[in-house]
């Protein structure tokens, strides 16, 4: 299902029997049994850095005499231990297998068997998102492909591309960063849910239009927090500041956050959603100071460019740039000076945090191994997007280190 992965496993459909399986020479012996070999088939492709759903797909899973054959449960061991990401011990195995055959089989159809393998990998991922070890993207955007296209297919004339659920910008995914890896991948809805496709492409808008409403049904249960809300937010900031030539200010982010109808009760105490709308801002800022730095384009310093040209903080940019995140305190003379809270969305955009605090929120360095940046996997996937779609700069290498870690 996932795009860009070499010797990548989303289901696993399992047969057991292998007796028909030409490839042995004769003569090798097997015990008492059939060769139960088929889960081991299985093992090359597990993976700790994956979501997968398992599917016993054939009768012979409830055979009594598998529940004390010592390969069989070893391997079914190994693709429980990721399937269900825990350990899962072979005593569990034969426990489930014990309920397996209480509860009257097996699924013996194909079809099946890979219709309720999509059925449980969507709950998975949706699952492993809620652990922090799936982030899932923007599920609005998806959901708002998806009911356009269906309303092009009842209005337009009927086109092939409809039935495949591609529109202009070409065929609509969900978007997934798995386990540590930096970069998104994306799956394609017309595969997540092709059990609800019945396994092909409708041909009419009539077939199209019930088929698309279950499909945003379920994508409604999906979260919607981790890329879609706050990329939506920052870059709606950073319009209106452009419109209106202002600065970034609480009174623009508050604007924002009241279009959502919860700006006011947001605000009490300038909570922490307050503040991640705040450094996300200050990231993209960083992001477009970048890309006009790889085009040769800055008259001033980078800094100086992302204070007072992107962030539009004017003649006392630094003093101000402080404030943003930083944290208001009086030294022992009385001064009111700031620094670097240790709070989610305020902190160090480093690791390491003895610089002061213009240093801290100042993504400036570029050099791979001089210093890793504290930013979540999150805001780099973010940073990379908003390089991409609102300042067309496509090209990664290019980058600076603290968007590409």
């Amino acid at each position: 299902l996932l795009r860009n992965r070499r010797l990548a496993v989303d289901l696993y459909l399992i047969d057991v029997n292998m007796e028909h399986d030409s490839a042995h020479p004769p003569g090798i012996e097997w015990g008492d049994h059939f060769p139960p070999y088929g889960p081991l088939l299985a093992l090359p492709f597990l993976s700790t850095e994956r979501v997968a759903a398992f599917v016993p797909y054939s009768h012979f899973w409830v055979s009594p005499g598998l529940r004390t054959h010592g390969f069989f449960l070893l391997a079914l061991s190994f693709i429980f231990t990721q399937v269900k990401g825990c350990t899962v011990s072979t005593g569990k195995v034969q426990e489930d297998l014990e309920q397996t055959m209480h509860e009257g089989g097996t699924i013996n159809s194909v079809m099946e068997a890979l219709g309720q393998g999509l059925y449980d990998y969507r709950k998975r991922l949706r699952d492993a998102h809620n652990r922090l070890s799936v982030i899932i993207g923007d599920v609005h955007t998806t959901i708002s492909r998806l009911n356009a296209l269906c309303h092009r297919a009842k209005v337009d004339a009927w086109k092939p591309e409809f039935g495949k659920l591609c529109d202009d910008d070409g065929e609509i995914s969900v978007v997934v960063c798995m386990g540590n890896q930096s970069s998104e991948q994306e799956i394609c809805v017309r595969s997540l849910y092709a059990d609800i496709l019945d396994f092909k492409a409708p041909n009419a808008a009539g077939e199209l239009e019930p088929k698309i409403e279950k499909i945003v049904a379920d994508l409604h249960l999906w979260p919607t927090e981790a890329l879609g809300e706050p990329y939506y937010r920052a870059t709606r900031v950073l319009g209106v500041m452009r419109e209106r030539n202002e600065k970034l200010s609480s009174a623009v982010v508050m604007e924002v956050m009241d279009e959502e109808g919860r700006g006011p009760t947001y605000y009490q105490g300038r909570n922490d959603d307050y503040y991640r709308i705040v450094r996300q801002v200050m990231e993209f800022a960083w992001v477009a100071g970048w890309y006009c730095k790889s085009r040769g384009q800055l008259a001033v310093s980078l800094g100086a460019y992302v204070r007072e040209h992107v962030l539009r903080l004017g003649q006392s940019s630094s003093q101000e740039y402080r404030r943003l995140l930083g944290e208001r305190y009086h030294d022992k003379e009385g001064t009111i000076r700031y620094r670097v809270p240790n709070s989610p969305w305020r902190g160090s955009f480093w690791k390491d945090t003895s610089h002061d605090i213009k240093e801290a929120y100042a993504l400036e360095r570029s050099a791979a191994g001089r210093e890793q940046s504290e930013l979540t996997q999150v805001e780099r996937i973010l940073c990379r997007r908003y390089a991409r779609e609102e300042r067309g700069w496509d090209n990664e290498d290019s980058y600076p280190e603290w968007m590409k870690e």
